[in-house]
Parts: C-alpha cells; structure tokens; sequence
C-alpha cells in the first residue's frame, strides 16, 4: 500500500485539529500527516482569492503556493509533497462580508489534482 503524505488545512487552531488527530490515531493510524491553521474562515480566504487572483476563472490555483506566499513563519509545511490535501472550513453564514461566489467558483480548482 502506498505511503499517504496528507495535509489537512483548517479554519481553526483548536478544534480542528483536535478532531483530526482523534481520527487519524483511531481510524487511519499509519498515515504521515500536517495540519496547517489558517486561523480566518472561509470567506477571509475568499477575499483574499478575489483580490490575487482577479482573472482566477483561466487559472488553476495552486492553493499551496498561494498560501505559502503569505506565510511567514511556517512555509516549510508547503514545501513538502502531499499524496492528498484536505480543506477543512465552516460556512459561516453569518459573516457580514459573505462571498460564496468565490467560494463555489474555487471548489473547482481547489479539487484538481496537484
């Protein structure tokens, strides 16, 4: 069986992780994984997606590389080479600057393979 490398990126620093690795050690305890927080939610992420990457409907997003050009202090975690990689975020209905265009416009880039 091939060797999973898995990067989970998560809203939180909390509760996300913690919930991954309860999972991992009881259901898959064999696999090597990293959990990045990107510590803002879902629609912050999306802002930022908007104001980068204007034209982002004729690109495919390399979400590692982009995260990673705004990392400063733990951009090791993005240079590794990942067999899968997770995103983990609320919804956030109640986020006074809601941009689930974005969102629903990047769940297509974000699910081609890297």
């Amino acid at each position: 069986m091939k060797t999973k490398n898995v990067l989970f990126i998560v809203e939180g620093t909390n509760d996300e992780p913690h919930f991954i690795k309860q999972l991992l050690s009881k259901c898959y305890p064999s696999y090597n994984y990293k959990i990045y927080s990107y510590e803002a939610n879902i629609h912050m992420l999306a802002s930022r997606l908007e104001k980068d990457y204007e034209d982002f409907e004729d690109d495919e997003l390399d979400i590692l590389l982009f995260l990673k050009s705004y990392e400063e202090s733990n951009k090791e975690i993005f240079n590794l080479k990942y067999t899968d990689v997770f995103m983990i975020f609320d919804f956030e209905p109640q986020h006074p600057y809601q941009h689930f265009d974005t969102i629903q416009k990047h769940t297509t880039s974000f699910l081609l393979p890297f």
